[in-house]
């Protein structure tokens, strides 16, 4: 989280630099705002983050979930937008698609496979206390552990490497 804060401080201070102050009410700088004070509250929200046998828990995890994707579609929308802003290469937009086709790719993917953790009614019903039975299931390896390391791995490679594409393709336009 604190890596977060600090970059999105510094993309912040060289925007600012790079446009010289506040570029008016066009798309993208308010998409931008909006993406930065989602990213804050979500910090903020997960800082006050519930136990996780806390009755309320099931709210955290949907407001945490929802606003983490709203503020991602809005990055991505923001990212789309500098190409307006921007007179950057077509080259640009094929590698936000490919960005946008490959994050949707693997979520479904991981949608589909993902399956709970290993656990039998017997140790259910012998548990009278709901915090022993979640200490005794999440010491538990989940099913499909290895499929998960691998499409992080995959994910991981895929994400970087269109984004070093990005940042090039950027880099050699103002450079």
């Amino acid at each position: 989280m604190v890596l977060l804060v600090i970059s999105v401080a510094a993309a912040g201070y060289c925007s600012w630099k790079f446009v010289g102050g506040w570029s008016g009410f066009s798309l993208h700088p308010l998409l931008g705002v909006s993406t930065i004070s989602g990213m804050i509250l979500q910090v903020m929200i997960a800082m006050c983050r519930c136990s996780p046998d806390h009755e309320m828990r099931f709210l955290f995890n949907w407001i945490h979930f929802t606003l983490g994707n709203v503020t991602h579609i809005l990055a991505i929308a923001t990212i789309i937008t500098a190409y307006e802003a921007t007179p950057l290469p077509m080259l640009f937009l094929y590698l936000m698609a490919a960005f946008i086709l490959f994050h949707i790719m693997i979520h479904l993917i991981m949608q589909l496979k993902r399956q709970p953790a290993v656990q039998d009614s017997h140790d259910m019903a012998m548990n009278d206390s709901m915090q022993r039975f979640h200490v005794e299931v999440v010491g538990r390896k989940h099913q499909g552990d290895t499929f998960r390391k691998s499409f992080l791995v995959i994910y991981l490679i895929g994400i970087v490497s269109i984004a070093a594409g990005l940042v090039l393709v950027i880099l050699e336009k103002i450079g």
